[in-house]
């Protein structure tokens, strides 16, 4: 997927923190482009006229196979990269069960992984500033 800037130069791209459990959903980008071969949580830009739950439930859909609400805002990610300013929006989703997720054609590999575990992987510079966050929900749903 290309993503392509706004008039403003600023790309809007949406995510979801995919919580099971303790444990919450990664993925490891393709090699090649931007970001190649970092880490991300699931999710992709914005399609005209799409609200950014609409977009982030297309995106699972169609990255994960999987058929999500996604549920309250928990952080915004900006960052400069080659293909421009990209704001990243991310949103909690919370399933009862882990799926078995085998593979996904947007993701070298997948991960479901513990708030401990989250700081010690190499970051897509626009995920990098929604680790707290994340760290943050997934303790409160430990207590």
């Amino acid at each position: 997927m290309t993503l392509e800037p706004e008039p403003n130069g600023r790309l809007q791209v949406v995510a979801g923190a995919i919580f099971a459990g303790k444990k919450v959903l990664i993925g490891q980008r393709l090699p090649g482009g931007s970001a190649g071969e970092q880490w991300e949580f699931p999710g992709g830009k914005l399609e005209p006229g799409e609200t950014h739950r609409e977009a982030l439930a297309r995106e699972i859909s169609e990255e994960l196979d999987l058929s999500v609400s996604p549920a309250e805002w928990l952080a915004r990610g900006s960052a400069r990269t080659s293909a421009g300013l990209i704001d990243l929006d991310l949103f909690a989703i919370r399933l009862d069960v882990v799926p078995t997720l085998v593979s996904s054609a947007d993701h070298l590999e997948l991960r479901w992984v513990s708030a401990n575990e989250l700081p010690h992987f190499d970051w897509a510079a626009a995920d990098r500033p929604l680790i707290g966050a994340v760290v943050r929900a997934l303790k409160s749903e430990a207590e």
